[in-house]
């Protein structure tokens, strides 16, 4: 069986508390399950398999709370992983990237020099969330490097990031 969560659709895993346990079930034999959110609001479904390293995501899902929700029918796949090539600048130990509304992120600090890159991994395949980068050092919040990204299953997409810190 695999796990099914439900993640809000702006959803920093760094910056937000954990998901509770109360947004995740496991799918029985027929691949059906039952979240019951307190809040209602826009929602992913992160599916995961990790013993098979199997995801899905499936986006921008109104939830409410007493009505049941229809989410569509999802395969898992293998998790693909985002390279993320980031500009030359210093970079902190607490910076980090992320995809919003899902729990995939990674510290800029374990970037080397030498690479200048972040590799997201297990990440679900399909039209990406928003990936943002967050450091300390910006007073203007995360800012937005990568949308409209299309991740194939099991692959490694390469992603260059625009120039945001002009």
């Amino acid at each position: 069986d695999a796990l099914a969560q439900l993640v809000p659709v702006t959803y920093d895993p760094v910056a937000n508390s954990a998901l509770p346990d109360s947004l995740s079930d496991r799918t029985d034999a027929d691949g059906f399950y039952s979240i019951v959110p307190a809040d209602s609001g826009q929602f992913n479904v992160l599916g995961t398999d990790p013993s098979e390293s199997l995801r899905v995501l499936v986006r921008n899902i109104d939830v409410g709370l007493k009505n049941e929700t229809a989410v569509p029918e999802a395969v898992l796949k293998k998790a693909a992983s985002l390279i993320v090539h980031l500009p030359d600048k210093s970079r902190t130990p607490d910076d980090y990237v992320y995809m919003e509304g899902t729990t995939c992120f990674k510290y800029a600090g374990e970037v080397t020099e030498s690479s200048g890159y972040v590799t997201l991994t297990s990440v679900p395949y399909g039209p990406a969330p928003n990936v943002y980068y967050v450091s300390p050092d910006y007073i203007t919040g995360p800012q937005l490097i990568l949308d409209s990204v299309f991740i194939e299953a099991g692959s490694a997409s390469d992603a260059r990031v625009p120039d945001i810190w002009d």
